[in-house]
């Protein structure tokens, strides 16, 4: 057991490690490049804020002392981005779980999980029980073992953090890895995970999940993958190597959610913005204990106008008496959930666009910035062009 001391003095310098800049930590490079590679494409969606900006803070204050205690939960991960606002008693809303997967070769314990009908947020520890090297499907054998972690390179120690993960598999564990993953078969209208590999050799992973309707409780069978593979001399030369799917292993838990309470805003007012060619017919605001879920479900008025957004067309919440120059400064603090999506929201994304036709918005804003009024503004996702704005009222709906 460390004394208080000895956890001072490694949270200190996980502080200095998340302060010292990207010139000085490259790892964030490989680490973005990796989330974005992630990103699958979805038709017609766009990003709330963009990659550029979620790269400028990879980790936060808070991150670096849960990093530095292997403690990372919910909110390290679904808060490690730009602008995102975390309420002060986030943990009141975050249950505590010990339930256990297991296969022949690895253990995993289900650490947190946050269910508010819509969206399904939960931590899991993972533990080897064989000499191997873990990890996710996002990871290949030529990307530096420093992916593996969530932290900043150690300048000290840069010729090992650059080593790859197929040189350090064969160093460490004698060329055994194994993609490891944890997911929720179901259907669902996205699903992301990440994981990182702690100091003590555990690994957390983190799913989060949307469904496709609010429900107060959703039956979720979690599934527990493990593929090895061995990787060879010559094939880490190649950066080549071949999975062994007749030793696969899965196990499979179903696992009940509940969802936290929350309470529905409204607003049936159109507002017309013609700069843009569309009228929003509707705000639908979800306010949970985590964040403030967001829909709008907007109409094409002028189909000539319209277009020369190229679906680039996106409304951001924005605080219309704040004095900042900088338009994105103007914008209200963002939700855990990055991002954000706008697709037809009759789903036939085949079929040209029309006067009438419709389309949904989901993003998610701050629970810093509830209220009965709300201001949205119109601006191009590719030019940053903004346009007007528009003020309305929501109700609470019973």
């Amino acid at each position: 057991m460390k004394s208080d001391q000895e956890i001072m003095q490694s949270i200190r310098a996980a502080i200095d490690d998340c302060t010292r800049g990207i010139d000085n930590a490259p790892s964030l490079q490989y680490q973005i490049a990796r989330k974005a590679k992630g990103e699958e494409p979805v038709v017609k969606k766009i990003s709330a804020t963009g990659i550029l900006v979620i790269a400028l803070i990879a980790v936060s204050m808070t991150a670096a002392l849960a990093a530095a205690l292997n403690g990372w939960g919910i909110i390290n991960f679904a808060g490690d981005h730009v602008n995102a606002y975390v309420p002060p008693k986030y943990e009141e809303s975050i249950t505590k779980e010990n339930e256990v997967i297991e296969t022949e070769s690895v253990r995993c314990t289900l650490q947190e999980s946050y269910f508010d009908g819509k969206i399904l947020r939960l931590t899991a520890q993972i533990v080897p029980k064989v000499n191997t090297l873990l990890i996710g499907p996002a990871s290949s054998v030529e990307d530096p073992i420093s992916d593996l972690f969530w932290r900043t390179l150690n300048p000290e120690d840069e010729e090992t953090d650059w080593e790859s993960i197929g040189a350090y598999a064969l160093r460490m564990h004698d060329g055994h890895l194994a993609e490891i993953g944890l997911n929720a078969e179901v259907e669902w209208d996205d699903c992301s995970s990440d994981f990182m590999r702690n100091e003590d050799g555990t690994y957390t992973w983190y799913l989060e999940c949307q469904t496709r309707d609010e429900t107060l409780e959703a039956n979720v069978p979690l599934v527990l993958s493990y593929f090895p593979m061995t990787i060879t001399e010559e094939q880490l030369a190649s950066e080549q190597v071949d999975i062994d799917f007749d030793h696969k292993e899965t196990a499979t838990i179903t696992k009940s959610f509940h969802s936290v309470p929350t309470k529905i805003y409204i607003c049936d007012t159109p507002m017309d913005f013609p700069s843009v060619g569309v009228r929003v017919q509707n705000v639908v605001m979800t306010v949970t204990p985590l964040e403030i879920r967001c829909i709008l479900d907007y109409e094409i008025t002028d189909l000539e106008v319209y277009q020369e957004q190229e679906d680039g067309l996106w409304f951001e919440f924005i605080d219309p008496s704040s004095t900042e120059t900088d338009p994105y400064a103007q914008c209200v603090s963002d939700g855990l959930t990055s991002g954000g999506s706008i697709g037809r929201k009759d789903g036939l994304h085949d079929l040209p666009d029309e006067v009438g036709t419709v389309y949904r918005q989901n993003g998610a804003i701050g629970l810093d910035a509830l209220s009965d009024q709300y201001t949205i503004r119109a601006y191009s996702a590719w030019d940053k062009t903004r346009y007007e704005t528009a003020t309305f009222n929501v109700t609470e709906k019973k």
